[in-house]
């Protein structure tokens, strides 16, 4: 492994490794291993940052990131991920912070425009919002994600139509995409598309807690998680979103239950 650190570096630096390791054999001194990269650290604790927050351990990712940083405090990977992270746990100024920094050293990263736009959009900040995922969408894949968090901001702009085309084509490219079916489901409810909003909305909530199901069971999100608390925010708005299509349609028993389930969460 140390030699592996030395020829990285460069060819020179390998032979003197090997050098040095030969003559310390030879003369039975014990043999000293090269000086730790910090490059390699860093991107070591971004690595696994990335997979904790990947698995929703997001405290964990935080330290990493945090720890990347104090040995890079210029790596905009480290940034890139803990804008996420931050986002993640409900730090929404904090990642449009993060973002900027990585939109300033890597203006084309696609990434911090979508998380951004996201960040942005929970902040109210909805046309700025609009903004991120235009330049996402333009120039990386249009990603299911992006697509629904900006058909929100349509929403919350009153671009109605808009918000349920982005949504449409979020759910061409992940038919499971929950945060997609919400959203359309709560501009069809403004659109008084009462049946569609109805079925939209059960979808989403069905989908969302399959998803917190799933991933409890597998050990992804330990309690207390800010990755549970932001799914369950969600489920918790497509619940009250659903109850108001319940009382328009005169199904106040089903209205009552849905809003006690949000009220539990």
């Amino acid at each position: 492994a140390a030699l592996r650190a030395g020829a990285e570096a460069s060819p020179s630096a390998a032979f003197v490794v090997a050098l040095r390791a030969r003559v310390a054999l030879e003369s039975g001194e014990p043999l000293q291993a090269p000086p730790r990269s910090l490059e390699s650290d860093s991107l070591a604790l971004v690595v696994r940052a990335e997979a904790y927050l990947r698995v929703g351990l997001l405290e964990k990712a935080l330290q990493d990131c945090e720890q990347a940083l104090s040995l890079d405090p210029e790596g905009a990977q480290a940034l890139m991920v803990r804008g996420e992270v931050h986002l993640r746990m409900g730090h929404f100024a904090e990642a449009v912070q993060d973002c900027d920094l990585v939109v300033d050293r890597e203006p084309s990263c696609v990434s911090a425009h979508a998380v951004r736009g996201e960040a942005r959009l929970r902040l109210g900040r909805a046309e700025e919002a609009l903004m991120d995922c235009d330049w996402a969408l333009a120039h990386g894949r249009r990603a299911a994600a992006v697509l629904a968090v900006r058909g929100e901001a349509h929403r919350h702009l009153g671009s109605l139509r808009e918000a349920i085309c982005d949504c449409e084509e979020a759910l061409r490219e992940n038919a499971a995409c929950a945060e997609a079916l919400g959203v359309r489901g709560q501009a069809r409810l403004d659109l008084g598309d009462m049946e569609a909003a109805l079925a939209d909305l059960s979808r989403a909530i069905e989908v969302g807690r399959s998803h917190i199901a799933g991933a409890a069971t597998a050990g992804m999100l330990p309690a207390p998680s800010s990755s549970t608390a932001t799914s369950l925010t969600f489920l918790a708005r497509w619940l009250v979103a659903r109850a108001e299509v319940q009382v328009t349609l005169h199904n106040y028993a089903e209205a009552i239950q849905d809003c006690s389930e949000a009220l539990s969460l």
